[in-house]
């Protein structure tokens, strides 16, 4: 069986705008969920010596800091995440329709 760009391109518009919303949505909750584990795989990065590991510089962020700073540019992160892991599941169901890869 043939599968054509224009049949994949053919979906009604509300799944063609659900792809859109589900990547949106999946992107934002990643970057949410792993923010912290990142903010602390960075500090480690950029202060080699300081930590003995990753679990001390998770104490020692929450320590002098708080909750919150593990949570320092989020808003900067979901914004660039949404729209490139939209686009990227939206790509993916287009050409796994376009295949004919089946579920």
């Amino acid at each position: 069986r043939r599968h054509s760009l224009a049949a994949a391109a053919s979906a009604p518009a509300a799944s063609i705008g659900g792809m859109w919303a589900v990547g949106a949505a999946a992107g934002a909750v990643a970057s949410i969920v792993t923010m912290p584990l990142d903010v602390i795989k960075t500090r480690w990065m950029v202060s080699p010596g300081k930590y003995t590991g990753l679990f001390d510089v998770a104490v020692k962020t929450y320590g002098n800091e708080g909750l919150r700073s593990f949570f320092k540019g989020v808003y900067a992160r979901v914004a660039q995440k949404i729209p490139s892991s939209a686009f990227f599941f939206f790509l993916y169901e287009m050409f796994r329709t376009l295949l004919g890869v089946q579920r």
